[in-house]
């Protein structure tokens, strides 16, 4: 390449992370631009030998195994062209390989941008926290705080997954003890005011990862982690507190929701006012709220429908509104109600969306065995690399990014969004970096 085409990648890779908060659209075109011209330079240059690398062969079986099972789908019309460009976060990887070995200042750039970034969801957050507006003026949705992701309840998701690529490079560049102390401590305070639990429990697991790995010896990790472990709680404690809406979120309507013993618990429905505000505290007969196990089920009937290679990838919209795959049920309060009674949300639920919610539900209906293994094995096989391996310390921790990622036993976003996506791969490209650079 030459300096301004690789000044421009370099640019567009690095601006990534903050145009991801703008939504999918300029974070994409910036990847698709930059992957495009890359492979412009490769065919021009005929460095093909840049193909020759094993996790973007990994990365092509996977793309082998959503293709086939799009093209074997009954809805290949609709969603051939939604996949086939897919290959993009591959070529992405690869890209991301090149830049770190002719650019020996993208490491410590990539940190600087990451911690502003942080620094500013951290102030913008805790100022919609306190005054309802942020400094653009943009308001929440009821009980969460978005900052500058609008109606998108996302703010916690986003910073616990770049918390580990984050505090990987910080432990490349030889950053300071107390710059990881701050970055742990900011993401947990971003997600409690986010009212993100999922967030919340993925940050908790990722600590409790690095506790495990982090190559201090004991002592100096449990001084560590004890602090950590009392500013959390202090936090926590503060924030719910300080705000109502906070601690129905986190706390009431998680209790409410909790139900293992479903089948002898009584279902229950009421509404409830939180600073001015109807929230609603709910618990069904089901072990799985309504709505998720109403996906769990439609999910189900369609691997085992199309057991080996799924219904397609991202058919699960189109398929689970199919009079053979959709259910409807009313929330368990409500059952004794007259026909036309309606109250929205709980009434005539459908199992019918753009995704399951849980990306093995995702993987295995629309990509089958074979999909839904491949992820998978990759998760275990990481898990095992984290604990057992030899590998680097901060490549160990950037693996933690996949596992929190993948982690099964969570709600999810759809697996296949260009957000999620971009959101994934882009901490991976890091793992091809050589600790001596």
């Amino acid at each position: 390449m030459n300096r301004f085409e690789f000044s421009t990648v370099n640019f567009l890779v690095l601006s990534i992370p903050v145009l991801l908060i703008s939504g999918p659209f300029l974070a994409d075109a910036a990847l698709s631009v930059s992957c495009i011209l890359f492979l412009i330079f490769i065919v021009r240059t005929r460095q093909f030998i840049l193909f020759k690398d094993n996790f973007f062969i990994i990365f092509l079986l996977f793309y082998a195994l959503i293709m086939i099972s799009c093209f074997q789908s009954d809805y290949l019309e609709k969603i051939f062209f939604k996949n086939i460009f897919y290959f993009r976060f591959g070529i992405f990887l690869l890209l991301v390989k090149y830049i770190i070995n002719k650019n020996e200042k993208f490491v410590n750039n990539l940190k600087k941008v990451l911690i502003l970034t942080f620094i500013v969801l951290l102030i913008d957050s805790l100022i919609q926290f306190t005054f309802g507006k942020n400094i653009f003026g943009f308001s929440h949705p009821p009980g969460r705080i978005t900052s500058f992701f609008g109606d998108e309840s996302v703010l916690g998701s986003y910073v616990v997954r770049f918390s580990p690529l984050l505090i990987a490079l910080i432990c490349l560049t030889k950053g300071k003890f107390y710059e990881i102390m701050l970055i742990i401590s900011s993401c947990f305070i971003i997600s409690f005011v986010s009212g993100e639990r999922a967030a919340i429990f993925l940050l908790l697991l990722f600590t409790s990862i690095l506790f495990l790995i982090w190559r201090y010896d004991f002592k100096k990790k449990l001084i560590f982690f004890s602090i950590a472990l009392l500013f959390i709680l202090t936090t926590f404690i503060a924030i719910i507190k300080t705000s109502e809406k906070a601690k129905f979120r986190l706390i009431d309507q998680t209790l409410s929701q909790i139900n293992f013993n479903y089948k002898n618990n009584e279902p229950f429905f009421k509404s409830v006012k939180v600073d001015d505000k109807r929230f609603i505290l709910e618990r069904n007969d089901t072990f799985l709220p309504l709505k998720y196990a109403l996906y769990f089920e439609t999910s189900k009937k369609i691997f085992l429908d199309n057991l080996i290679f799924g219904s397609g990838a991202k058919s699960y919209r189109y398929i689970s509104s199919t009079e053979d795959y959709m259910i409807v049920k009313t929330h368990a309060a409500f059952r004794n109600k007259p026909k036309d009674f309606e109250y929205p949300g709980y009434t005539n639920v459908t199992s019918s969306n753009m995704h399951p919610h849980n990306i093995y539900l995702q993987l295995f209906s629309e990509t089958g065995l074979f999909g839904g293994l491949f992820v998978l094995f990759i998760f275990i096989y990481i898990t095992l690399m984290v604990f057992f391996s030899k590998i680097s310390f901060e490549k160990k921790i950037i693996l933690i990014s996949l596992i929190i990622n993948l982690f099964p036993f969570m709600t999810s976003g759809n697996f296949f969004n260009n957000w999620v996506s971009i959101v994934y791969f882009y901490p991976l490209g890091i793992l091809y970096l050589k600790k001596n650079n």
